[in-house]
């Protein structure tokens, strides 16, 4: 999985300002970054967003082949994991999502993301209850889910999707966005997000979210939680 620069550059405008605390995160499978760091760096200094300079020094010295892990620390994460089912990636942690996740996991992590991920695992039941179970009482997940990749996956999943489940499960303080933007960052890093209200009266996708100049599509969520244990409905 990857997260490419439009992509990356909502994340630090959007969605990590609401992040309750940036003490311990997970990803959700190892994510390559598609961003060359010089660029990165740039962008964080125009915004006035403050970046770990050690870290920094750290993905300059990698020839910018850097993964979530030292994109997450740069902004200030203190504590990453990331969890996968293969080890040949390098994740933090080996878990199959297709399966329950161990107690130990339960009720950890501030910061939960995930990115083009979920769409991979078959038993989509199991995979977002282990989600919900390992995000912390006051912590955040955010999804962004692919719009623009017909033939991937198992599964293309619709804001209808990520609002039933978290408010079933204790979530609030739901963000939905669409984010839109051209795959060549090099030749066009213009990026589009449209935050989108969500009552089956107010929500509808026009055509033109598929066409155009910017050419990645994806509908992105954050949610808050504040009720946890036995009041999720996995």
């Amino acid at each position: 999985m990857a997260i490419l620069a439009g992509y990356g550059l909502f994340l630090i405008e959007h969605v990590l300002p609401h992040v309750p605390s940036r003490r311990n995160m997970l990803g959700i499978s190892r994510m390559s970054i598609g961003w060359n760091i010089k660029d990165l760096i740039g962008h964080l200094d125009k915004l006035g967003r403050p970046h770990d300079k050690k870290t920094a020094e750290k993905i300059r010295a990698m020839n910018s082949r850097y993964s979530g892990k030292e994109f997450f620390e740069l902004l200030g994460f203190e504590r990453y994991d990331d969890l996968d089912f293969d080890s040949s990636e390098g994740a933090t942690i080996q878990h199959d999502m297709n399966t329950p996740v161990p107690e130990k996991l339960h009720n950890k992590y501030d910061f939960i993301f995930e990115n083009g991920t979920i769409e991979h695992i078959f038993d989509i039941k199991t995979a977002m209850g282990n989600i919900a179970r390992m995000a912390r009482v006051d912590g955040g997940v955010s999804h962004g889910s692919p719009l623009d990749a017909f033939n991937h996956g198992f599964y293309n999943f619709s804001i209808n999707f990520f609002n039933d489940f978290y408010r079933a499960n204790g979530f609030t303080d739901l963000k939905f966005f669409i984010v839109r933007y051209a795959s060549d960052w090099r030749k066009n890093q213009n990026t589009s997000v449209e935050a989108v209200p969500y009552t089956h009266e107010e929500f509808y996708v026009m055509p033109e979210v598929y066409k155009g100049p910017l050419d990645k599509a994806y509908i992105a969520c954050f949610a808050y939680t504040t009720l946890k244990g036995s009041s999720l409905e996995c």
